[in-house]
């Protein structure tokens, strides 16, 4: 009996055991664009692959010569079927629903009962279409599902995106979001450092934080990850700021203040005494700077 109970057992943990990689059903080839029929008239248009409940990670590669736009989609009742909107590029990383050259991309599936390759664009030449299925546990990536639904038990990787095109973003506000600047260029952040920006609206402002520094800058610059604003750690208890000359004070709202590096007072003697003399003028030894009444204020 006992020797039963092992055989059993160890018969359990082999069939328990994460099945190897394995193709899902034969190559297909792509050579038209789709009629607008569910691949209905023009079969050639499109590469279908069933799944089974093996099939937690799928990985589908793209060869040959050809140009075009190729679509990956799923359907979890093979009828209505959407596009996968974080379908990965394994070599680089980005997550998108099309692809428009040939790869490897990846999907982790969460429910969907097919996968499919679907020209969308007019395409030329053959793009050769493959497709396996992964090991029997899917422990990390995005998750497949429409609309970009996403699910992760470890790492989530994403492009680097830009403030127009943010990397993590939202269906009702796509200017909203955060991405990876390519660089930090303001003096004392290190160009080309890592951060990390918040996009704020297209024509709204962008945070970004590195090295104990935040920066605040226009779209226009963030682009470039060039921050305009800076505030950061000077030590224990301190915060160091951006500073301005007397020359770019500008005429902001009123309550802005600034660290003038070469402000004085008009009349130093008679300041702060008399309102008057702490208007703010060049030529001194640096002060901070008041914006009241449409007026720069130095105290000191």
């Amino acid at each position: 009996m006992r020797h039963r109970f092992v055989l059993a057992l160890g018969l359990a943990l082999v069939l328990a055991r994460p099945m190897a990689a394995q193709p899902i059903g034969p190559n297909q080839t792509i050579t038209v664009v789709d009629s607008g029929t569910a691949c209905v008239t023009a079969p050639a248009a499109c590469a279908t692959y069933a799944l089974d409940n093996n099939s937690p990670g799928v990985t589908i590669n793209i060869a040959g010569t050809w140009t075009g736009t190729l679509t990956f989609e799923g359907t979890n009742n093979d009828g209505n079927w959407v596009a996968l909107g974080l379908t990965t590029n394994v070599a680089t990383g980005a997550q998108a629903s099309t692809t428009t050259a040939s790869g490897l991309f990846a999907i982790t599936n969460t429910g969907v009962i097919k996968v499919r390759v679907r020209a969308t664009a007019a395409i030329t030449g053959a793009a050769l279409v493959t497709a396996a299925r992964g090991s029997g546990f899917a422990r990390a990536g995005p998750a497949m599902g429409p609309g970009g639904t996403t699910t992760s038990q470890g790492p989530f990787l994403a492009p680097n995106g830009t403030s127009a095109a943010p990397s993590y973003s939202f269906t009702a506000s796509p200017d909203l979001g955060f991405y990876r600047p390519n660089a930090f260029t303001v003096a004392g952040a290190g160009a080309g450092v890592p951060s990390l920006a918040l996009v704020i609206g297209a024509a709204g402002s962008v945070v970004q934080n590195n090295a104990a520094k935040f920066g605040w800058t226009n779209t226009a610059d963030a682009v470039s990850g060039t921050a305009d604003t800076l505030m950061g750690r000077g030590g224990i208890g301190e915060i160091t700021y951006t500073t301005v000359l007397f020359s770019a004070l500008g005429t902001p709202a009123v309550g802005t203040v600034a660290l003038c590096t070469d402000c004085a007072p008009t009349t130093p003697a008679t300041c702060p005494a008399t309102k008057a003399s702490c208007i703010c003028t060049s030529g001194g030894v640096g002060s901070v700077a008041y914006r009241f009444n449409s007026v720069w204020y130095c105290p000191f």
